[in-house]
């Protein structure tokens, strides 16, 4: 893990400092890393929560893109951002605090930074440690007699204090995951091939309450939300398929159900997981996000607000994969699948799995636009309704 812990002194007040920091048209004229604008946060502007930029991090003889998330923002004192942990990063936080001092602001600039090999660890702290100290060192000279802006760059939106409703989203949160294991034990008993994405779908639960419970996430509250309403749509869809509830399942679950009934062993499990996962990200999970939005958040903040929460789910949402990889017959595995499992790092893993034929973070992304767009005509469907 690197560890970088500046404070530099600059000629301006935090007011006036502020937009250096966070816009990304100010930054390029001090940071020797590029910083482009990629959407901007709730309440509009690139300082609010939920803001995305890219960055271009000179890093030895190449350039690594790091996409950064705005995970909290409270202008013009503090920003908190996250980078999307990819093949380069496996996790990262930065904070950026400025106070009021006699010569103008006082900067602390922390980041943390662990990489997906050892070794860069080192290599940041050798490249990257001077480059932001070179650049913190042009920011002075930029901001120099800066003065605050007529009207204030910052946007900041009001907390979301869920607190009081925690303790009763995570109970019903708890009882889905008892569901979703009770359903697997009885697909796993009857020897149906059901049992390899039922246990998933209870390992993926089992990881989102984890990240609850480790406040991973910003919005506790919104990531609770989420869990019931997946399981509502999957577990109806499964009994219609069954039998058990009347009328069809939804096209996509229909689709994917009879694929994890078709072929071989060695086919029921991997087609079964993978056409699973697919109606999952594809319909369920766009649905999801924006019916939570709208039904409980829609009257507090834009929708954008959790792309931060979103994006750092990614990484937390591959975890099942090698929980449930120990739970899998070997002999029903590709031979290139259990030789990148076997000999390779996490980083190659996830590749092999990508090339393997779906891009699950590249479709989780599709899907929250997906969710946007939803969320909005649903809003527009309820004003017309009134």
């Amino acid at each position: 893990m690197a560890h970088f812990d500046f404070i530099e002194t600059l000629p301006a007040p935090p007011e006036a400092v502020w937009p250096f920091l966070t816009d990304p048209a100010l930054m390029n004229r001090w940071s020797l890393a590029s910083v482009e604008g990629v959407s901007e946060g709730d309440g509009g502007g690139f300082d609010t929560v939920g803001a995305r930029r890219q960055v271009r991090l000179r890093f030895g003889p190449r350039t690594e893109r790091l996409n950064e998330v705005i995970f909290d923002a409270d202008p013009p004192r503090r920003i908190e951002y996250r980078v999307i942990p990819n093949a380069f990063v496996r996790a990262h936080r930065g904070e950026i605090t400025l106070s009021p001092a006699p010569e103008g602001s006082m900067l602390r600039w922390v980041v943390e930074m662990e990489f997906s090999l050892a070794p860069f660890d080192a290599l940041a702290t050798r490249i990257v440690l001077p480059d932001l100290r070179r650049s913190l060192g042009l920011m002075r000279d930029v901001v120099a007699g800066a003065k605050p802006p007529p009207t204030p760059a910052s946007r900041k939106t009001s907390p979301i204090d869920e607190t009081y409703v925690l303790p009763a989203l995570l109970n019903e949160a708890e009882a889905t995951l008892a569901a979703q294991r009770d359903l697997a034990a009885e697909y796993e008993q009857k020897g149906d091939p059901k049992r390899w994405f039922t246990k998933l779908y209870a390992i993926t639960t089992e990881c989102m309450i984890e990240a609850f419970l480790a406040r991973a996430v910003l919005h506790r509250g919104w990531l609770l939300r989420l869990i019931p309403l997946f399981h509502a749509y999957y577990v109806d869809n499964i009994r219609r398929f069954t039998g058990e509830l009347p009328g069809s399942p939804e096209a996509h679950w229909e689709k994917a159900l009879r694929r994890t009934h078709a072929g071989d062993a060695a086919s029921q499990l991997l087609q079964g997981i993978r056409m699973g996962m697919i109606a999952h990200i594809e319909d369920d999970l766009p649905r999801t996000l924006a019916r939570v939005y709208v039904d409980h958040y829609a009257d507090k903040c834009e929708y954008r607000r959790f792309m931060a929460d979103y994006l750092l789910l990614g990484p937390i949402l591959e975890e099942p994969a090698s929980r449930m990889l120990p739970l899998l017959p070997r002999e029903l595995l590709p031979w290139r699948f259990r030789i990148a499992e076997a000999m390779t790092p996490d980083v190659v893993r996830r590749l092999v799995r990508i090339r393997d034929g779906y891009d699950v973070p590249g479709r989780r992304l599709d899907a929250f636009g997906r969710g946007e767009r939803i969320a909005s005509l649903m809003l527009e469907e309820r004003r017309r309704i009134g």
